[in-house]
């Protein structure tokens, strides 16, 4: 379960370095990290196919190149999930979409 306290020290000044007493590395729990790296294999997901309102499609294409690259992989690693499921879910996928003949 992810700890409210830690997320809100994270992100309580975005644009400022952590100071020091902000952030308390004791109370992290290795879920909030796996959920971290599994949430970043989401939004690629979700913007890949579906695009948000304010999103060019120069990023839902980044997206989508971004599956099955190194980086992809690694993140799927440290979110614990075999990224080559992952990569043949999205191609999978991707032949259904209007876009799909280019990633099968």
């Amino acid at each position: 379960m992810s700890n409210p306290r830690l997320v809100t020290q994270i992100y309580k000044n975005t644009n400022d370095p952590i100071k020091d007493g902000e952030f308390d590395d004791r109370n992290m729990d290795i879920s909030d990290v796996v959920g971290l790296f599994a949430s970043v294999i989401m939004e690629h997901w979700k913007l890949a196919f579906y695009g948000r309102n304010n999103d060019t499609y120069h990023d839902a294409s980044k997206a989508r190149d971004w599956f099955g690259s190194e980086g992809f992989h690694e993140v799927c690693y440290l979110a614990g999930i075999c990224g080559h499921s992952v990569f043949r879910a999205f191609k999978l996928k991707a032949a259904t979409a209007h876009w799909g003949e280019d990633y099968v």
